[in-house]
């Protein structure tokens, strides 16, 4: 079982959360994003890497695949933008419980990846290289 919060390119019928903040700030809408909720990201090609490494190891069990680095979604959203050379001005932080429409959510999302680390003897690369990836 892998546990994960990934990030990169979404289908083409429905926008991933980085491709999101991408579009609206090149586009000049103002999004808010929350200073409170934090989480581990990984781009997509790496979970897959790291995923495939775990296999091909033939380990089990549950494998947290994420970064080493802990954001808040305003953060990640701030280094998205400074990454990729995007204005981040449209970009507004608020605390999550000042959205009452949504479903109560964790605040933490954050993940250990110690198990893989362990496993794999590997590292993640930060997350500024990984946004770089994106990049075309």
């Amino acid at each position: 079982i892998c546990r994960t919060n990934f990030f990169g390119y979404g289908p083409l019928h429905k926008n991933s959360f980085s491709d999101w903040i991408i579009k609206s700030a090149k586009q000049e809408i103002i999004i808010t994003l929350h200073d409170d909720v934090f989480f581990t990201p990984i781009i997509g090609n790496n979970l897959v890497y790291f995923a495939h490494k775990l296999l091909d190891k033939n380990c089990s069990g549950i494998y947290n695949i994420c970064s080493d680095q802990v954001l808040t979604k305003y953060e990640f959203g701030i280094l998205l933008c400074k990454t990729l050379n995007i204005s981040s001005k449209y970009i507004k932080a608020a605390p999550i419980s000042s959205r009452n429409e949504l479903v109560l959510r964790p605040t933490s999302m954050a993940l250990s990846n110690k198990k893989m680390h362990g496993s794999l003897n590997v590292s993640v690369e930060p997350i500024t290289n990984q946004i770089m990836s994106l990049k075309i």
